[in-house]
């Protein structure tokens, strides 16, 4: 099970994976060179050999023509990518069933088990990385740590 987070600046996510009846620990999000668009942050929710699919059609440029047959039957994973926006914004990108990205933009979102207690969190205040520590803290399906990922700068003072 899985708690994808993001905050308009980080992406957070839990490390826990079930395999059976086991938890195990696992990275969830990772960071790729795109070929047009550079450094980008890649993750998701769902079965890992489509998400493995879509991640490799991604950076092999995202020809529509392309798109993972995986990706067409259910249940389908939700491929998230994250990209560098206006030097100190960055922009969060959603694909399902469809070679045409969902724009999520800029602001909150939260994907995956535990997601309404994320929601919560960052309805209160909270980063993506304290809303994933509610998460893991009150869902039965998030847990075994947090792993965060940005693309922003600090900005520094002039």
């Amino acid at each position: 099970m899985t708690i994808i987070v993001y905050d308009g600046k980080t992406l957070a996510t839990d490390r826990m994976a079930i395999d059976q009846d086991i938890k195990q620990s696992t990275q969830k999000a990772w960071y790729a060179q795109h070929p047009s668009l550079g450094k980008v942050i890649i993750s998701g929710a769902g079965d890992i050999n489509k998400l493995n699919d879509m991640r490799n059609w991604y950076l092999k440029g995202a020809d529509p023509a392309k798109f993972p047959k995986s990706q067409m039957s259910t249940p389908f994973c939700q491929f998230i990518v994250v990209t560098k926006q206006r030097g100190y914004t960055s922009n969060l990108l959603r694909w399902e069933q469809s070679p045409t990205p969902i724009t999520m933009g800029e602001g909150i979102y939260a994907i995956g088990q535990g997601s309404h207690f994320a929601y919560g969190a960052m309805a209160m205040g909270a980063t993506a990385e304290q809303a994933v520590e509610v998460a893991n803290k009150f869902s039965i399906f998030c847990g075994l740590g947090i792993d965060t990922y940005t693309l922003m700068e600090e900005i520094k003072d002039a």
